[in-house]
Protein backbone atom coordinates (compact mmCIF):
# COMPACT_ATOMS: atom_id res chain seq x y z
CA UNK A 1 0.00 0.00 0.00
CA UNK A 2 2.02 3.65 -1.05
CA UNK A 3 1.79 6.41 1.11
CA UNK A 4 -1.12 7.90 -0.28
CA UNK A 5 -3.38 4.78 0.11
CA UNK A 6 -2.77 4.64 3.44
CA UNK A 7 -3.44 8.14 4.46
CA UNK A 8 -6.52 8.11 2.52
CA UNK A 9 -7.61 4.95 5.09
CA UNK A 10 -6.72 6.69 7.91
CA UNK A 11 -8.45 9.31 7.49
CA UNK A 12 -11.75 7.49 6.21
CA UNK A 13 -11.79 5.68 9.39
CA UNK A 14 -10.55 8.67 11.73
CA UNK A 15 -13.91 9.95 10.18
CA UNK A 16 -15.64 6.92 10.65
CA UNK A 17 -14.51 6.81 14.36
CA UNK A 18 -15.44 10.41 15.10
CA UNK A 19 -18.56 10.19 13.48
CA UNK A 20 -19.32 7.54 15.77
CA UNK A 21 -18.86 9.78 18.70
CA UNK A 22 -20.35 12.74 17.27
CA UNK A 23 -23.75 10.98 16.23
CA UNK A 24 -23.79 9.49 19.88
CA UNK A 25 -23.58 12.73 20.92
CA UNK A 26 -26.48 14.51 19.17
CA UNK A 27 -28.89 11.02 19.86
CA UNK A 28 -28.21 11.85 24.07
CA UNK A 29 -29.13 15.18 23.63
CA UNK A 30 -31.80 14.99 20.58
CA UNK A 31 -33.64 11.98 22.96
CA UNK A 32 -33.17 14.41 26.00
CA UNK A 33 -34.45 17.28 24.63
CA UNK A 34 -37.14 15.78 22.60
CA UNK A 35 -36.06 17.54 19.63
CA UNK A 36 -38.06 15.05 17.51
CA UNK A 37 -39.68 15.07 13.70
CA UNK A 38 -43.24 14.70 14.16
CA UNK A 39 -45.33 11.90 12.02
CA UNK A 40 -47.76 13.17 9.69
CA UNK A 41 -49.61 12.48 6.66
CA UNK A 42 -46.65 13.06 4.26
CA UNK A 43 -43.82 11.39 6.28
CA UNK A 44 -43.77 7.81 6.33
CA UNK A 45 -42.10 6.84 10.03
CA UNK A 46 -44.88 6.86 12.86
CA UNK A 47 -43.02 7.65 15.55
CA UNK A 48 -41.14 10.43 16.56
CA UNK A 49 -37.36 10.72 15.69
CA UNK A 50 -34.36 12.76 15.80
CA UNK A 51 -33.58 14.23 12.41
CA UNK A 52 -30.37 15.97 13.49
CA UNK A 53 -28.05 13.53 12.06
CA UNK A 54 -26.62 15.50 9.39
CA UNK A 55 -25.26 18.11 12.11
CA UNK A 56 -22.49 15.74 12.18
CA UNK A 57 -21.05 15.78 8.64
CA UNK A 58 -20.15 19.23 8.32
CA UNK A 59 -17.61 19.25 11.60
CA UNK A 60 -16.32 15.61 11.44
CA UNK A 61 -15.09 16.43 8.04
CA UNK A 62 -13.46 19.39 9.03
CA UNK A 63 -11.54 17.89 11.84
CA UNK A 64 -10.98 15.07 9.85
CA UNK A 65 -9.17 17.17 7.27
CA UNK A 66 -7.59 19.79 9.53
CA UNK A 67 -5.86 16.81 11.34
CA UNK A 68 -4.59 14.69 8.25
CA UNK A 69 -3.47 17.95 6.90
CA UNK A 70 -1.63 18.97 9.96
CA UNK A 71 -0.39 15.56 10.35
CA UNK A 72 1.29 15.61 6.77
CA UNK A 73 2.38 18.96 7.28
CA UNK A 74 4.19 17.65 10.26
CA UNK A 75 5.62 14.34 8.69
CA UNK A 76 6.61 16.01 5.51
CA UNK A 77 4.15 14.48 3.53
CA UNK A 78 2.65 17.62 1.75
CA UNK A 79 4.37 16.64 -1.95
CA UNK A 80 1.15 14.62 -1.98
CA UNK A 81 -0.83 18.01 -2.50
CA UNK A 82 2.05 20.62 -3.55
CA UNK A 83 0.99 20.19 -7.29
CA UNK A 84 -3.05 21.38 -5.62
CA UNK A 85 -2.50 23.94 -4.28
CA UNK A 86 -5.35 25.62 -6.28
CA UNK A 87 -7.23 22.77 -4.83
CA UNK A 88 -6.48 24.18 -1.30
CA UNK A 89 -8.07 27.26 -2.20
CA UNK A 90 -11.12 25.89 -3.46
CA UNK A 91 -11.45 23.30 -0.26
CA UNK A 92 -11.61 26.42 1.95
CA UNK A 93 -13.99 27.67 -0.79
CA UNK A 94 -16.19 24.80 0.07
CA UNK A 95 -16.00 24.33 3.99
CA UNK A 96 -17.17 28.47 3.88
CA UNK A 97 -19.38 27.73 1.39
CA UNK A 98 -20.95 24.46 3.13
CA UNK A 99 -21.00 26.41 6.47
CA UNK A 100 -23.90 28.35 5.05
CA UNK A 101 -25.79 25.63 3.95
CA UNK A 102 -24.98 24.08 7.94
CA UNK A 103 -26.51 27.14 9.33
CA UNK A 104 -29.61 27.32 6.89
CA UNK A 105 -30.08 23.54 7.43
CA UNK A 106 -29.90 23.38 11.25
CA UNK A 107 -32.17 26.49 11.77
CA UNK A 108 -34.65 24.42 9.63
CA UNK A 109 -34.48 21.65 11.30
CA UNK A 110 -35.13 23.14 14.64
CA UNK A 111 -37.48 26.04 13.77
CA UNK A 112 -38.50 25.68 10.23
CA UNK A 113 -37.22 28.26 7.49
CA UNK A 114 -39.10 28.95 4.35
CA UNK A 115 -38.39 28.59 1.04
CA UNK A 116 -37.02 31.96 0.19
CA UNK A 117 -34.54 31.74 2.64
CA UNK A 118 -33.29 28.42 2.20
CA UNK A 119 -32.99 29.62 -1.33
CA UNK A 120 -31.16 32.86 -0.76
CA UNK A 121 -28.41 30.70 1.10
CA UNK A 122 -27.98 28.23 -1.70
CA UNK A 123 -27.98 31.31 -4.08
CA UNK A 124 -24.71 32.87 -2.06
CA UNK A 125 -23.31 29.18 -1.18
CA UNK A 126 -23.22 28.61 -5.13
CA UNK A 127 -22.27 31.98 -5.84
CA UNK A 128 -18.80 32.03 -3.62
CA UNK A 129 -18.43 27.72 -4.99
CA UNK A 130 -18.58 29.22 -8.62
CA UNK A 131 -16.60 32.48 -7.71
CA UNK A 132 -13.88 30.41 -6.64
CA UNK A 133 -13.02 29.50 -10.59
CA UNK A 134 -15.12 25.97 -10.04
CA UNK A 135 -18.00 25.91 -12.83
CA UNK A 136 -18.30 23.87 -15.91
CA UNK A 137 -16.69 25.29 -18.87
CA UNK A 138 -17.18 22.28 -21.62
CA UNK A 139 -20.39 20.63 -22.00
CA UNK A 140 -18.64 18.20 -24.30
CA UNK A 141 -21.11 17.90 -27.06
CA UNK A 142 -24.35 17.92 -24.92
CA UNK A 143 -27.25 19.17 -27.56
CA UNK A 144 -24.20 20.76 -29.57
CA UNK A 145 -22.64 22.41 -27.05
CA UNK A 146 -19.20 22.68 -26.05
CA UNK A 147 -16.55 25.11 -24.12
CA UNK A 148 -19.00 28.00 -23.19
CA UNK A 149 -17.55 31.23 -21.96
CA UNK A 150 -17.71 32.55 -18.00
CA UNK A 151 -20.35 35.00 -18.73
CA UNK A 152 -22.45 31.73 -19.47
CA UNK A 153 -20.98 29.28 -17.62
CA UNK A 154 -20.88 30.54 -14.36
CA UNK A 155 -24.72 31.78 -13.90
CA UNK A 156 -25.75 27.87 -15.42
CA UNK A 157 -23.27 26.13 -12.74
CA UNK A 158 -24.82 28.47 -9.82
CA UNK A 159 -28.59 26.93 -11.08
CA UNK A 160 -26.82 23.30 -11.36
CA UNK A 161 -25.66 23.25 -7.83
CA UNK A 162 -29.04 25.08 -6.55
CA UNK A 163 -31.10 22.07 -8.63
CA UNK A 164 -28.62 19.46 -7.39
CA UNK A 165 -28.92 20.44 -3.42
CA UNK A 166 -32.73 20.84 -3.89
CA UNK A 167 -33.22 17.41 -5.69
CA UNK A 168 -31.13 15.75 -3.14
CA UNK A 169 -32.71 17.36 -0.09
CA UNK A 170 -36.43 16.14 -1.51
CA UNK A 171 -35.52 12.58 -2.20
CA UNK A 172 -34.61 12.34 1.48
CA UNK A 173 -37.74 10.61 2.04
CA UNK A 174 -37.35 7.07 3.12
CA UNK A 175 -34.64 5.50 5.92
CA UNK A 176 -31.00 5.33 3.95
CA UNK A 177 -32.40 6.73 0.40
CA UNK A 178 -30.46 10.30 0.30
CA UNK A 179 -27.32 8.92 2.26
CA UNK A 180 -27.05 5.46 0.32
CA UNK A 181 -27.33 7.62 -3.15
CA UNK A 182 -24.64 9.68 -1.15
CA UNK A 183 -22.37 7.21 -0.45
CA UNK A 184 -22.93 5.48 -3.95
CA UNK A 185 -21.92 8.89 -5.23
CA UNK A 186 -19.25 9.64 -3.24
CA UNK A 187 -17.65 6.14 -3.75
CA UNK A 188 -17.66 6.73 -7.33
CA UNK A 189 -16.35 10.05 -7.17
CA UNK A 190 -13.59 8.91 -5.06
CA UNK A 191 -12.43 6.18 -7.63
CA UNK A 192 -12.14 8.56 -10.09
CA UNK A 193 -10.08 11.24 -7.98
CA UNK A 194 -8.01 8.15 -7.78
CA UNK A 195 -7.69 7.34 -10.83
CA UNK A 196 -6.99 11.12 -11.94
CA UNK A 197 -4.42 11.06 -8.68
CA UNK A 198 -6.17 14.29 -7.30
CA UNK A 199 -5.23 13.53 -3.41
CA UNK A 200 -7.47 16.17 -1.93
CA UNK A 201 -10.60 15.38 -3.89
CA UNK A 202 -10.25 11.78 -2.25
CA UNK A 203 -9.53 13.25 0.65
CA UNK A 204 -13.01 14.84 0.73
CA UNK A 205 -14.35 11.91 -0.68
CA UNK A 206 -12.97 9.32 1.69
CA UNK A 207 -13.77 11.71 4.78
CA UNK A 208 -17.48 12.49 3.84
CA UNK A 209 -17.51 8.60 3.16
CA UNK A 210 -16.90 7.77 6.43
CA UNK A 211 -19.25 9.59 8.23
CA UNK A 212 -21.76 9.35 6.05
CA UNK A 213 -21.48 5.13 6.20
CA UNK A 214 -22.30 5.35 10.14
CA UNK A 215 -24.87 7.91 9.64
CA UNK A 216 -26.40 5.55 7.23
CA UNK A 217 -25.92 2.70 9.27
CA UNK A 218 -27.67 4.24 12.47
CA UNK A 219 -30.72 5.88 10.15
CA UNK A 220 -31.07 2.16 8.70
CA UNK A 221 -30.57 0.27 11.89
CA UNK A 222 -31.19 2.11 13.87
CA UNK A 223 -34.08 1.82 16.07
CA UNK A 224 -36.62 4.23 18.54
CA UNK A 225 -36.86 2.04 21.51
CA UNK A 226 -32.80 1.77 22.05
CA UNK A 227 -32.56 5.64 21.36
CA UNK A 228 -30.45 4.49 18.21
CA UNK A 229 -32.50 6.05 15.30
CA UNK A 230 -31.94 9.39 13.84
CA UNK A 231 -32.82 10.60 10.40
CA UNK A 232 -30.57 13.49 8.21
CA UNK A 233 -32.85 15.99 8.21
CA UNK A 234 -31.88 19.55 6.34
CA UNK A 235 -28.89 19.96 8.01
CA UNK A 236 -27.46 16.85 6.54
CA UNK A 237 -28.82 16.75 2.80
CA UNK A 238 -28.18 20.46 1.82
CA UNK A 239 -24.94 20.32 3.13
CA UNK A 240 -24.39 16.87 1.12
CA UNK A 241 -25.64 18.38 -1.55
CA UNK A 242 -23.28 21.32 -1.98
CA UNK A 243 -20.35 18.29 -1.46
CA UNK A 244 -21.22 16.35 -4.28
CA UNK A 245 -21.85 19.17 -6.34
CA UNK A 246 -18.67 20.23 -5.84
CA UNK A 247 -16.70 16.85 -6.49
CA UNK A 248 -18.80 16.49 -9.80
CA UNK A 249 -18.08 20.28 -11.17
CA UNK A 250 -14.43 19.61 -10.13
CA UNK A 251 -14.01 15.99 -12.26
CA UNK A 252 -15.42 17.94 -15.69
CA UNK A 253 -12.23 20.30 -15.46
CA UNK A 254 -10.04 16.78 -16.99
CA UNK A 255 -12.06 18.07 -20.36
CA UNK A 256 -9.42 21.05 -20.18
CA UNK A 257 -7.01 18.33 -20.51
CA UNK A 258 -8.12 15.38 -22.43
CA UNK A 259 -11.75 15.88 -23.30
CA UNK A 260 -12.81 12.61 -24.16
CA UNK A 261 -12.17 11.68 -20.66
CA UNK A 262 -13.32 14.61 -19.38
CA UNK A 263 -17.02 13.37 -21.23
CA UNK A 264 -16.88 10.33 -19.32
CA UNK A 265 -16.37 11.72 -16.02
CA UNK A 266 -18.85 14.04 -16.20
CA UNK A 267 -21.57 11.80 -17.75
CA UNK A 268 -20.24 9.07 -14.72
CA UNK A 269 -20.32 11.99 -12.43
CA UNK A 270 -23.99 13.04 -13.17
CA UNK A 271 -24.96 9.29 -13.55
CA UNK A 272 -24.56 8.72 -9.49
CA UNK A 273 -27.60 11.51 -8.93
CA UNK A 274 -29.75 10.54 -11.69
CA UNK A 275 -32.56 9.30 -9.27
CA UNK A 276 -33.27 12.65 -7.53
CA UNK A 277 -31.98 15.21 -10.33
CA UNK A 278 -35.02 13.20 -12.79
CA UNK A 279 -37.33 12.65 -10.23
CA UNK A 280 -37.37 16.93 -9.69
CA UNK A 281 -39.53 17.62 -13.05
CA UNK A 282 -41.86 15.03 -12.54
CA UNK A 283 -42.48 16.24 -9.15
CA UNK A 284 -42.60 19.95 -10.43
CA UNK A 285 -44.71 19.45 -13.64
CA UNK A 286 -47.56 16.80 -11.11
CA UNK A 287 -47.50 20.24 -8.87
CA UNK A 288 -48.23 22.65 -11.47
CA UNK A 289 -51.29 20.89 -13.15
CA UNK A 290 -52.69 20.32 -10.13
CA UNK A 291 -52.60 23.85 -9.16
CA UNK A 292 -50.13 23.41 -6.29
CA UNK A 293 -46.88 25.36 -5.78
CA UNK A 294 -43.70 23.94 -7.06
CA UNK A 295 -42.20 24.72 -3.92
CA UNK A 296 -44.13 23.01 -1.09
CA UNK A 297 -44.21 19.19 0.16
CA UNK A 298 -46.46 16.61 -1.11
CA UNK A 299 -45.77 12.51 -1.26
CA UNK A 300 -45.74 12.06 -4.88
CA UNK A 301 -41.82 11.41 -5.08
CA UNK A 302 -40.77 7.79 -6.28
CA UNK A 303 -40.11 6.18 -3.12
CA UNK A 304 -43.70 7.55 -1.76
CA UNK A 305 -44.98 6.05 -5.11
CA UNK A 306 -43.50 2.98 -4.73
CA UNK A 307 -44.71 2.43 -0.83
CA UNK A 308 -47.97 2.73 -2.45
CA UNK A 309 -47.40 0.22 -5.00
CA UNK A 310 -46.82 -2.24 -1.71
CA UNK A 311 -42.87 -1.98 -1.52
CA UNK A 312 -41.93 -2.00 1.72
CA UNK A 313 -39.31 1.03 2.93
CA UNK A 314 -36.34 -1.46 2.66
CA UNK A 315 -37.46 -2.74 -0.72
CA UNK A 316 -38.21 0.46 -2.02
CA UNK A 317 -34.22 1.43 -0.56
CA UNK A 318 -32.95 -1.72 -2.05
CA UNK A 319 -34.58 -1.20 -5.52
CA UNK A 320 -33.70 2.47 -5.66
CA UNK A 321 -29.96 1.91 -4.59
CA UNK A 322 -29.85 -0.88 -7.09
CA UNK A 323 -31.23 1.57 -9.70
CA UNK A 324 -28.64 4.00 -9.25
CA UNK A 325 -25.83 1.87 -9.62
CA UNK A 326 -27.84 0.17 -12.70
CA UNK A 327 -27.40 3.82 -14.28
CA UNK A 328 -23.86 4.18 -13.13
CA UNK A 329 -22.76 0.82 -14.58
CA UNK A 330 -24.58 1.83 -18.15
CA UNK A 331 -22.90 5.08 -18.60
CA UNK A 332 -19.55 3.59 -17.90
CA UNK A 333 -20.32 1.20 -20.22
CA UNK A 334 -21.59 3.13 -23.21
CA UNK A 335 -20.09 6.82 -22.12
CA UNK A 336 -16.82 5.29 -23.94
CA UNK A 337 -18.68 4.90 -27.58
CA UNK A 338 -21.86 6.79 -27.01
CA UNK A 339 -22.72 10.80 -27.60
CA UNK A 340 -22.87 12.76 -24.23
CA UNK A 341 -26.77 13.76 -25.66
CA UNK A 342 -27.40 10.10 -26.68
CA UNK A 343 -26.26 8.99 -23.18
CA UNK A 344 -28.43 11.84 -21.44
CA UNK A 345 -31.48 10.60 -23.69
CA UNK A 346 -31.22 7.42 -22.98
CA UNK A 347 -30.87 7.76 -19.39
CA UNK A 348 -34.17 10.09 -19.50
CA UNK A 349 -35.78 7.53 -21.31
CA UNK A 350 -35.15 4.64 -19.02
CA UNK A 351 -36.40 6.89 -15.86
CA UNK A 352 -39.40 7.93 -17.20
CA UNK A 353 -40.24 4.46 -18.41
CA UNK A 354 -39.69 2.94 -14.88
CA UNK A 355 -41.60 6.00 -13.09
CA UNK A 356 -44.87 4.93 -15.65
CA UNK A 357 -44.94 1.40 -14.66
CA UNK A 358 -44.55 2.22 -11.00
CA UNK A 359 -47.49 4.54 -11.43
CA UNK A 360 -49.45 2.34 -14.03
CA UNK A 361 -49.27 -0.10 -11.39
CA UNK A 362 -50.37 2.10 -8.68
CA UNK A 363 -53.57 2.65 -11.18
CA UNK A 364 -53.77 -1.62 -11.36
CA UNK A 365 -53.57 -1.63 -8.00
CA UNK A 366 -56.81 0.88 -7.64
CA UNK A 367 -58.94 -0.84 -9.38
Amino acid sequence: MNVAALILLLDFLFASCLGVMVIKLILTVAYGRRWFDQPDARRVHTAPVPRLGGVSFLPVMMITIAVTIGMMYYRGLTSLFEQDYYVLIQLSVLLGAGMLMYIVGIADDLVSVGFRMKFLFQFVASCIVVLSGLWIKDYYGLFGIHQVPGIVGMPVSVLLIIYIINSFNLIDGIDGLASGLGIISLVTLSVISFAEDRFLHMMIGTTALGVILVFWAFNVFGTRKKCTKIFMGDCGSLTLGLILSFLIINISDQGLVNPVRGARYLVIGFSTLLIPMLDVPRIVIWRVLKHRSPFLPDNNHIHHLLLRSGLSQRGALVLLLGLDVAFILLNVWISGWMPVTAVFCLDVFLWYLFTWYVVMRLRRKAG
